[in-house]
């Protein structure tokens, strides 16, 4: 049955060492592309915008911003695909890299020359890109 591999899986996209990154060519919205260890495959999307203490995106309305941070719908569809019986979607868990150490030096030279961190003083950790 699917869902007894889906505790190892969801294990390794949110735990895994990641070994390479790069820009994904792919849609319209920024994504990296991950080799994890093991070899597998990933992407991970950036959170744009910041929370609340209740987890609310603090986001301005317009249609501008509509649609740029998807990452918690892609969750709760995975949840939702394997509730109702579905199996079709791919494995799907939020997890928090450290860009510096986790992303830009394991990066091609094409993402360390263009994807650029904004840091903050006090902590090598951000989502912020510019």
């Amino acid at each position: 049955m699917i869902l007894l591999n889906l505790p190892p899986a969801i294990r390794l996209a949110r735990n895994a060492k990641i070994l390479h990154t790069k820009p994904s060519p792919r849609g319209t919205q920024l994504k990296l592309e991950l080799t994890l260890e093991g070899l597998q495959g990933a992407y991970w999307k950036p959170q744009f915008y910041l929370q609340d203490s209740q987890g609310q995106h603090i986001v301005n309305a317009s249609a501008v911003y509509g649609g740029k941070d998807r990452h918690f719908g892609e969750i709760a569809a995975f949840y939702l695909n394997l509730l109702l019986g579905y199996f079709s979607s791919p494995v799907v868990v939020g997890r928090t890299l450290d860009l510096r150490k986790e992303v830009i030096e394991k990066g091609t030279p094409d993402l360390r020359n263009t994807f650029l961190p904004k840091l903050s003083s006090d902590s090598n950790t951000t989502n912020d890109v510019t």
